[in-house]
């Protein structure tokens, strides 16, 4: 989410939106892929019932994989 519109609950609505898709057209597990510089997003994740799958450093940064059954 734009900086702009951070903190204004924009997140959680996309992470609504997107999840309502995904149990509509029966997905059986979501995941999200970002880097632990995106702590407020991985945060967003985590409150709504993400867990985390795995985590690889590449360099100055790690890729962080979250997922959800649902």
């Amino acid at each position: 989410v734009h900086k702009e519109y951070r903190g204004k609950g924009m997140g959680e609505l996309l992470l609504k939106a997107a999840m309502e898709f995904c149990f509509e057209n029966n997905y059986k597990t979501v995941k999200f892929r970002g880097t632990d510089k995106m702590q407020e997003a991985l945060q967003l994740f985590m409150r709504n019932g993400f867990h985390q799958e795995e985590v690889a450093a590449q360099g100055d940064f790690s890729i962080v994989v979250l997922s959800k059954r649902i």
